[in-house]
Order: C-alpha cells, then structure tokens, then sequence
C-alpha cells in the first residue's frame, strides 16, 4: 500500500545510452580537415583520446566510439571545440583534449550540484558533491547512476513520508547509496568502500547503514536503510532500467584494457572495435623497436591464456619519440 502511494509521485525517464556518440559538422569538408594529410589528425586524435573516430559517408555527422563513456565524453567534447574554431592539427588537438581533461572537475561539481538542486537538498562537502557529479559518467548495468540515484532519493523520500520517517534523511540516504562505485576497483564490494567514504566524511549513521547494506553486506539497523533497500530495488528492476548484456561487455573491455597495462613499458592502451582492435603505446625509453615486436607476441598469449574472445584480436603497437625544443 506504501509502495503504491509513493510510485505515482516518481516520474521515471527510461534511458539507455550505447557505445557511440554522434558529433555534427558544418559542412563535409571537415571531414578531410578530421583526416588530416596520410590519416595524421585522425591518428592524433585517437591516440589523445583512446576513441575511434568512425568517418563515412552519412552526411555532416562523425561518430565517435569507445566502450568507456567517460572517456567518450571528453572525446566529444573535444571535437566540439576542435570544429567550431575549424583548426585541425595534432598541436591544436591536443592542446584542446588537455583543456578539456581539466575542466572535468569543474563540470563534475556542476552536475553534483545539479543533484542537489533537483532533490532540494542542502550543500554538502566538496569532495562528496564531486563523486555525486562523477555518477553522470558512470553506468551500472546499463543503467546511469547519476539518474539511478537521484530516483532512489526521490522513492525514499516518498516512503519515509508516508510513513512518517525522516523524509530528507531518507533522500539524502537514497542519493548517496552507490557513492563506493566511484571508488571501489573490479572486485571490491562498492557498498563497502562507500560506507567507508560516508564515515570518513562524518554522515549520519542511518546514512552509512544505508549505503554499507543495502546489498545486505552487512545486517540492517536503520529503517532509512531498510527503505534505501527498497527503493534501490524499485529503481533498478523497472521496465527498461537495465541491460546486463552491455555491464558484461564494459566489464570485459575494461579486464582487457587493464592486463595490458600490467606489462611494464605500456604507458597507453585504447580497446577499440569492441575489443576486436587494440592500440598500444609503448614508452619508448623503456622498449626498443625489436623488443616491441616480442612485447606483442607476449600480450597476444598473455590475453589467451588468461581470457575468452570471439574471432580475431589486431594488436598494433606505437612507439614514436616526440622531441620539444624552444628557442628564445
């Protein structure tokens, strides 16, 4: 009966976002400028960004892929700046990515206080409205946590509210559950780590619970987590909300990227054509051209022997020295 009472107060926008972005051009002519003399500001630009740029022939667009959204987002907004002031060359690309790579804390403090601002809430600390604008980029299941979340307080508040709790604990409890994702590596209980966060930075103890047991890790003491629980349920199991095939694809694409990365000498990999393409940069004062024809036999059995993959890898390595001298 609660449960029916607080339902119709949410509306939910179903929301899927996949593997590619579109970016549009003024004219086709920039997709010779995006191409550059032999391929060289399309190379550039992948390097910088670890995202294919896919050029054909649909008209005034250019996709842009990668498994990674955040990684993708910064590629797209790179772009964006890149073609509205029409240069195009591995200088300006990759003095616009850099610019673009230090704005993200601005813009993650934004979308934090966006949250809040949407849910009604109070300014909280720096560093917790940074991780609640870091949800916007993040997806679990399919799912983005950024709208996950601010449905869970929104569902919280409405059954703390009707059944007289405290409604704006229960918010504030509902937005800051998955707070551990942000911090928690492959294989680390996220509910743990983001307990962990909240204590550290003084939140209310039914806040903790909350986030700490809402996949029953540890037992429930607070009703507020008991409703966290609930409503975290509600909002992940609706129509639409999830798409475990695509969290299966991220998570093995990311496995990928990072035992690559073990091996010294690597100091870029970029997974591209969902996992079919792999671009590695090697540092060049560590790996020698010949020991980087051995480096990839090595990564090639590393990968199968300890992974499963459909049909055929192509694993490109690039070694290039890049000398800066000023005169003055």
């Amino acid at each position: 009966m609660i449960l029916t009472k607080a339902l119709p107060r949410i509306a939910v926008d179903a929301a899927s976002e996949f593997t590619t972005k579109t970016v549009d051009l003024p004219n086709e002519d920039y997709k010779g400028k995006l191409i550059g003399r032999e391929g060289r500001n399309i190379s550039y630009f992948e390097k910088m960004t670890g995202v294919e740029l896919i050029v054909d022939d649909t008209p005034l667009i250019v996709r842009l892929s990668s498994f990674d959204s955040e990684k993708r987002y910064i590629a797209a907004i790179t772009l964006e700046r890149l073609v509205k002031d029409g240069k195009i060359n591995p200088f300006f690309i990759e003095k616009t990515y850099n610019q673009v790579v230090s704005e993200m804390d601005t813009i993650y403090g934004d979308k934090g206080k966006e949250a809040l601002t949407i849910l009604n809430l109070p300014m909280m600390k720096p560093e917790i409205v940074k991780y609640i604008g870091q949800f916007y980029l993040r997806y679990s299941y399919g799912q983005n946590l950024w709208q996950h979340s601010i449905e869970v307080a929104k569902i919280s508040e409405a059954i703390a509210s009707e059944l007289g709790l405290d409604a704006n604990l229960a918010k504030k409890a509902g937005l800051l559950h998955d707070i551990g994702k942000i911090i928690a590596q492959t294989g680390e209980s996220h509910a743990v780590i983001g307990a962990d966060v909240l204590r550290k930075f003084g939140m209310d103890p039914a806040i903790i619970n909350a986030a700490e047991a809402h996949h029953y890790d540890v037992p429930i003491t607070d009703p507020i987590a008991w409703i966290v629980t609930a409503a975290d349920a509600i909002s992940a199991s609706r129509p639409g909300a999830r798409f475990n095939t695509k969290e299966l694809f991220i998570e093995k694409m990311t496995e990928l990227e990072k035992l690559i990365h073990e091996i010294p000498g690597i100091d870029k990999v970029h997974i591209m054509q969902a996992g079919r393409e792999i671009m590695v940069y090697v540092n060049p004062k560590q790996i020698s051209d010949l020991e980087l024809e051995k480096l990839l036999k090595s990564i090639g059995e590393k990968i199968d022997s300890q992974l499963d993959y459909p049909g055929v890898i192509r694993i490109t390595g690039i070694r290039e020295t890049k000398i800066i001298e000023f005169l003055r």
